[in-house]
Formats: structure tokens, sequence, C-alpha cells
């Protein structure tokens, strides 16, 4: 599974499981707000995915917009998965 944890201005950290929905939902809004390709636009590619989660895990307020999240947010560390994999790393090998 892979998870990312979510550090806010206040001090509270959020950790939050990254499904395929919130990766297809932030190329989605991406495009919709010329962000370019995902490769163009990570942080904010990874950003959206992490708002798209915790919106659909009902952990953000009702109506909060994804700009007024991200103003609360320090850092977003990259990804991490299960097996402790980096998926930026192992990107376009085959295993054997």
């Amino acid at each position: 599974m892979n998870t990312t944890t979510v550090n806010y201005v206040d001090g509270h950290s959020e950790t939050i499981a990254i499904t395929l929905f919130d990766r297809m939902a932030a190329e989605k809004y991406g495009k919709a707000h010329n962000w370019g390709n995902s490769m163009e636009s990570m942080v904010s590619v990874a950003a959206y995915a992490a708002y798209a989660a915790l919106r659909r895990t009902a952990k953000l307020a009702e109506g909060l917009q994804f700009d007024a999240w991200a103003q609360s947010v320090v850092s977003l560390p990259d990804t991490t998965t299960d097996d402790d994999s980096d998926p930026l790393e192992t990107a376009g090998t085959k295993e054997a």
C-alpha cells in the first residue's frame, strides 16, 4: 500500500493511503488547471493526490478547497510503500 504523511503548519501530521483513484483525480485536476504532465508538476500532483485521499476518507472539513488546504501544509514527504521500495528507483526496471 502506498502511504504519505502530510505535515501541517499547526504541527499535527496525518498519514494517509494513496489509491489509484486518488492519483487519477490528481491527474484530472492537474490537466483541468493546465499543470502540464505529471512529470512537470510532480509536487502539485502528489499534493492533490494526498488531498483527494483525505477527502475520500472524510478527514477534511467539508467544502475545504485544494488551495486553502495546501496553504495549511508544511511538507508532503515522498510516498512510500509497505515493502520500503522507492517507486522512482524501480520505475522502468524489469523483474527477473
